[in-house]
């Protein structure tokens, strides 16, 4: 008989390819287009004076006769200060003395252990920061449909979420557990509404959320509570009398994308009564409203299929000769115009490996292992809140 490949299968070899290749979407356009407006701090807290009233003595009078504007509540300039406190963000690599001692050729494995943790960790940090400053500072990352006592847990949204991700279903008024669970984990995402959680059935209602394990109200503040035009933040609250220019143009209503929707939210910082003069120079988006403005280019004759080139290589569409970039973190049907000179990143130093023993790897109590923590604490504001706007109720494409 002749041979044939099985005669010769144990004498064959297997041929590896290079290094993993990445099935992962780490695209963070919203932090890398304005990480540069970082500031430096330290101590409790990061205070800014905001002059938001004027000197009212002012006025005109007769030729004759005339006495000066003397009205004594109204001749000062208004100073108030708007507070930030820094929250932390922190990651853990965990290895094993045998897996870095397996890994450490090229021949022994497709990447070294710990180079890949490392550097892995860097990017994981940043997509993460990417999607909170997209978020409201609550950790939500998906709310709860109706789970009655399963591991198949219903949520509005599977998108934040992947497996492996350690996570708390919570009730998110106010924190407690109630039936839902605390430190588990998402087995699997079965459909863009349902994922499975680790460990025993649970049951949810609309009263529950899920977020990061330990994270609920711990997270940066993001764009849906900056953004806004009510609400208190950095400790300003619009509905105080005097404060009323801390807000933000919003509009709730427009659901049609058109140029001239576009255009009012960009000329809002600047023609609102209370307005900050703010020049919105980015904005921000879901692909499927991006998709939507494209069609009404289209429709004008005058979308071109080369968007606009960016430093860091992004890629945007023009308005204004301002770019509108699309994030698949950001909110649904919504975009926002910035003013990036009144953002900024309050940050004690850059995202650091936790070195104070001079070490970046840990030993781990009683085992044959090592572990590293990266941490950042870092707060995300703004000096005027009033030089953004955004409208909140666009339909996708």
């Amino acid at each position: 008989m002749a041979a044939d490949i099985t005669t010769y299968d144990k004498a064959l070899k297997d041929v590896y390819g290079g290094a993993p290749i990445k099935e992962l979407n780490d695209a963070t356009p919203l932090w890398n287009y304005i990480k540069k407006t970082s500031r430096g701090f330290d101590g409790r807290q990061f205070v800014i004076a905001t002059h938001g009233r004027r000197n009212q003595q002012i006025g005109a009078r007769a030729l004759t006769g005339a006495g000066i504007p003397d009205k004594s509540d109204q001749d000062r300039e208004g100073i108030d200060n708007a507070t930030f406190k820094p929250t932390q963000l922190l990651g853990v690599i965990h290895l094993e003395h045998s897996l870095m001692e397996s890994t450490r050729t090229n021949e022994g494995a497709f990447v070294r252990a710990l180079r890949f943790e490392v550097e892995s960790m860097a990017s994981n940090f940043a997509v993460d920061f990417d999607r909170q400053i997209g978020g409201n500072g609550d950790g939500i990352l998906t709310a709860c449909g109706t789970t009655s006592a399963s591991t198949s847990v219903v949520v509005t949204d599977s998108v934040y979420l992947e497996t492996g991700m350690g996570v708390d279903v919570i009730v998110s008024s106010d924190g407690t557990t109630g039936t839902g669970a605390v430190g588990r984990y998402v087995s699997s995402i079965t459909s863009t509404t349902v994922f499975v959680i680790s460990g025993a059935a649970i049951t949810t209602d609309s009263t529950y959320a899920v977020y990061r394990a330990g994270s609920r109200n711990n997270e940066v503040n993001g764009v849906q509570n900056m953004v806004k035009g009510s609400a208190a933040f950095g400790g300003l609250n619009p509905a105080t009398a005097g404060q009323e220019y801390w807000q933000s143009y919003i509009d709730s209503t427009t659901t049609t994308v058109t140029e001239k929707a576009f255009q009012k939210l960009f000329e809002a910082p600047q023609e609102q009564k209370r307005g900050g003069g703010g020049k919105p120079n980015l904005a921000m988006t879901t692909f499927g409203v991006r998709r939507s403005y494209q069609d009404t280019l289209v429709a004008l004759k005058r979308f071109t299929a080369a968007p606009l080139r960016l430093v860091g290589g992004w890629e945007a569409l023009d308005f204004n000769g301002l770019p509108i970039f699309a994030d698949r973190f950001y909110k649904a049907k919504r975009i926002d115009f910035l003013t990036t000179k009144n953002l900024f990143f309050l940050q004690t130093r850059d995202p650091h490996w936790v070195e104070e023993d001079g070490s970046i790897l840990k030993w781990v109590a009683d085992k044959v292992a090592f572990k590293g923590i990266y941490a950042w604490l870092v707060q995300f504001g703004t000096d005027a809140r009033n030089a953004h706007s955004a409208g909140t109720t666009f339909t996708e494409s």
